[in-house]
């Protein structure tokens, strides 16, 4: 009989670390700093490398689950890799984020895709971060394969319904239900929000009613996005729809549902009666598969790094979510990784960081030109440079502001130049969440007219990041397609920031209302009737 994968892993990947770094005694919460390198994944983190090493090889299984699934044959490897950075308990997560309750992230770095995460016993034993990071990691690499491209709510849910995988022995499991997802529906009770609603979300996450937002809102979206992928999937009668389905909504002249009803051949509604009656019966359906040992060996190499590369490598990371809690955190790192090359693009970039989150905007333009004097293209450097310059317009306009006060910017040469480099940064990776949200917080908060790069920053925060969650970038947004004569876009936005701020605290709202009122009074007759309603 083979080796079960935990046999592997204990046997095959512990010793490889252990042979080529001595560490496999070290202590979980004293692990020394190391790197492990698969196919597509690349680890940093100071973790139990058995536990890394078991974390690293499940998700290259997963990955060619997924695939298989997916009815991909033979892929090859990412474009990109993911990057990981590894911490020790979700608290060092957190901290290292300055995002409390976490339990695990995904964003663009100024190299690629980034995903930080807690590794531990309880992360490997299945643990709730574990699907968040196989949910994320599902988006990164299956929406680069499939050429047409799912849904939103089925890219959802089918990341979810996947994300839950277990592997025992030679066995993989495939939909076991997810703890989270049914107590969202189970605190729903009868309140599910309209099936139309999840149907409906193709290119974007759904616009829903104020209704809807107080009864669940994006917990009951991705917990019906769940079940309806689960039911379709275990379904005979709904066994090769998928298909028949996308070719419909890549038909201009069909309408989101009417495909959905004619692909399945059941109304939206029937469908959704059929799925709650399964969910009521309690009988998941679990697909078991045995792939064979070729399937699940996975190759992976690893090494001892030092505590300067460890911290250097974390860098990106740290200026990925960079705010006054997480500064600490920067300070200690960059002062670690000055020791291999205190002149590093990295390390200039970190400074300016730091100098531009205290505000002191010229020491940070002067360090920044400094350094792209000598690395003219470095991305982080192009970055941490035209953010500088923003900053030295925004930061002070938001210091006069009031609390609630309505902000409207007036760029100077200095926050034009700022744009120019960020643009640059575009060029480059048009994917770069820092730059993205540099450019839609000045160009939603002014009246710039829109560059093209504005525009497509703007959808792609809305599609990729926004997740319907967050009042100023909604307005941000708004804002920018009104001016960009994108009247639907404008009014979907609006929308959704009358609903999220929908029996919320002022002080969980922001100046969004104030915002709103000023958009509805300059733009409410170009909306559709109703586009902005109730």
């Amino acid at each position: 009989m083979s080796k079960t994968l935990k046999q592997r892993l204990a046997n095959g990947a512990t010793a490889l670390i252990a042979g080529a770094a001595m560490l496999g005694s070290a202590a979980v919460a004293n692990a020394k700093p190391i790197k492990i390198e698969s196919e597509n994944i690349i680890f940093y983190g100071d973790v139990k490398p058995s536990l890394a090493g078991e974390m690293i090889e499940k998700w290259e299984v997963y990955r060619r689950m997924v695939l298989a699934l997916s009815g991909i044959d033979n892929p090859m490897p990412d474009r990109e890799k993911l990057t990981v950075y590894g911490f020790y308990d979700t608290q060092e997560l957190q901290d290292f984020t300055g995002n409390p309750g976490i339990a695990g992230v995904y964003t663009r770095g100024a190299e690629g895709p980034i995903f930080l995460t807690s590794v531990n016993k309880k992360y490997t034993d299945n643990g709730f971060s574990e699907q968040v990071g196989l949910h994320e990691y599902t988006h990164h690499f299956l929406n680069a394969l499939v050429t047409d491209g799912f849904p939103r709510w089925y890219d959802e849910g089918f990341a979810n319904y996947l994300s839950t995988m277990e592997i025992d022995d030679e066995v993989i499991r495939i939909g076991v239900p997810s703890a989270a997802h049914l107590r969202a529906i189970e605190r729903g009770g009868a309140e599910w929000i309209s099936p139309q609603t999840v149907l409906g979300a193709i290119d974007r996450y759904p616009t829903m009613s104020i209704k809807e937002r107080m009864k669940g809102g994006t917990t009951s979206f991705y917990a019906q996005s769940w079940l309806y992928v689960h039911y379709l999937r275990n379904t005979p009668k709904y066994k090769g729809t998928l298909g028949n389905y996308i070719r419909l909504l890549n038909d201009p002249s069909v309408k989101p549902l009417d495909a959905f009803e004619q692909a399945h051949g059941v109304t939206v509604d029937e469908f959704h009666k059929e799925a709650t009656d399964y969910y009521k019966a309690n009988r998941f359906a679990i697909d078991q598969y045995e792939p064979g040992e070729s399937f699940m060996k996975v190759d992976i190499k690893a090494r001892a790094m030092t505590e300067e590369e460890l911290a250097n490598e974390r860098i990106i990371a740290n200026l990925s979510f960079l705010n006054d809690s997480s500064a600490k955190v920067l300070k200690s790192n960059v002062k670690t990784a000055s020791k291999l090359d205190p002149d590093s693009p990295r390390v200039a970039a970190a400074y300016v960081a730091l100098d531009g989150l205290n505000e002191q905007y010229q020491t940070a333009i002067a360090r920044a030109d400094a350094a792209l004097a000598k690395n003219p293209d470095d991305i982080m450097l192009l970055r941490a440079a035209g953010q500088a310059r923003l900053g030295a317009t925004m930061g002070p306009a938001w210091d006069k502001a009031k609390r609630y006060e309505i902000v409207e910017f007036k760029p100077d040469a200095t926050a034009m130049e700022g744009v120019k480099l960020l643009e640059r940064v575009l060029a480059k990776d048009e994917f770069d969440f820092l730059s993205i949200i540099s450019l839609t917080n000045l160009y939603g908060k002014s009246d710039l007219e829109p560059s093209r790069t504005v525009v497509k920053s703007a959808f792609i925060l809305e599609d990729r990041y926004m997740d319907n969650v967050n009042s100023e970038w909604g307005m941000d947004l708004a804002n920018i397609y009104a001016r960009a004569g994108d009247w639907e876009g404008a009014c979907r936005m609006a929308d959704v920031v009358r609903g999220l701020n929908a029996g919320r605290k002022k002080r969980e709202t922001g100046n969004s209302p104030a915002r709103l009122a000023k958009f509805d009074a300059a733009y409410l007759g170009e909306c559709k009737d109703g586009a902005t309603g109730n």
